[in-house]
């Protein structure tokens, strides 16, 4: 669900900012303000139930050393990549429709800040699960796709997030889609990058615990949390996480196995295997080698040219 997405999910919306990749993850990687506007809170988390009302203050800030004039809308968003992103989405059919505010638009002096009130009328058909809102601050509306972990920004916009889920019929499924390195064979000491792919196949975001085990032999030699801030993935998407490590200071084979928690659940891969050699201790053993023979040959070459020769 990297936009980096949500924090761990809160008892209530957290994994909801999630959109800038950030949409999974972890609300204190969204910047909340920008050319002048700030927005706070910048990532909410909530639990709610059909047909229940739910009142949330936005509180804009200008920063600025001017009057200016927001416009408040609201958006939907869902994931869009591997790494977090999320994409703004104007359906009109979902969360975005249960929204009103107090005021649309509102002029604010510099070094200001007023508060926007948003009303969220849940159906009492809506579908359980994840519902995903950006209400947004600026001067235009935003668009496309956002990939910036640091916050949910376009031009001059900023967003508050909200990551909502429906009570009902909830499913927290996920699968491990691939533990991967970037080499088969490493120098002592280099980065291993490892990567996971997790999807999420349930219907609301869940943030996974995603942690690398590296062995040598049967002793871990490190452990590498590839999910640190509690990152979300949003329904119907899949995610990659990475993390590195070089604690390969010694020759041989080392193994990495992928421990992966998922809503409870743990999702499992088949290790991965990999050698640490020195290439340049390598390449000396390769000429010893080479030497070796070639004065054995000459050696052997040598006595039977000075063997007694038959009559």
């Amino acid at each position: 669900m990297n936009m980096s997405l949500l924090r761990g999910r809160v008892p209530l919306l957290a994994a909801t900012a999630v959109v800038v990749l950030g949409m999974l993850y972890s609300a204190a990687v969204f910047a909340q303000s920008s050319e002048g506007v700030g927005v706070s809170p910048s990532l909410t988390e909530r639990t709610v139930s059909p047909g229940e009302n739910v009142i949330e203050v936005i509180k804009i800030t200008n920063d600025s050393s001017e009057d200016l004039t927001f416009n408040v809308s609201a958006k939907e968003f869902e994931s869009s990549g591997e790494a977090g992103q999320a994409e703004f989405i104007d359906s009109g059919r979902d969360i975005s429709s249960w929204v009103s505010f107090d005021v649309t638009s509102l002029s604010i002096g510099a070094r200001e800040a007023a508060n926007v009130t948003a009303t969220i009328s849940v159906p009492s058909n809506a579908t359980a699960g994840g519902h995903y809102l950006a209400v947004l601050v600026g001067k235009s509306a935003p668009e496309g796709a956002l990939g910036d972990s640091s916050g949910l920004t376009v031009g001059q916009q900023v967003a508050s997030l909200f990551l909502v889920n429906v009570t009902g019929e909830i499913s927290e499924t996920g699968r491990l889609v691939e533990f991967s390195t970037d080499q088969s064979s490493y120098s002592p000491q280099e980065e291993v990058q490892f990567e996971v792919k997790i999807e999420n196949t349930g219907n609301t975001h869940t943030a996974p615990e995603v942690v690398v085990e590296l062995l040598k032999g049967d002793a871990v030699v490190d452990t590498i949390n590839l999910n640190p801030d509690g990152q979300n993935i949003l329904p119907d998407s899949t995610r990659a996480f990475s993390g590195s490590s070089n604690a390969t200071a010694n020759m041989g084979k080392y193994t990495a196995r992928a421990v992966v928690t998922y809503a409870g659940t743990a999702l499992t891969a088949s290790p991965i295997q990999f050698w640490v050699m020195d290439s340049g201790r390598v390449v000396m053993w390769v000429v010893v080698a080479v030497v070796i023979l070639v004065l054995l040959g000459l050696a052997m070459r040598r006595r039977v040219a000075m063997a007694p020769k038959g009559r």
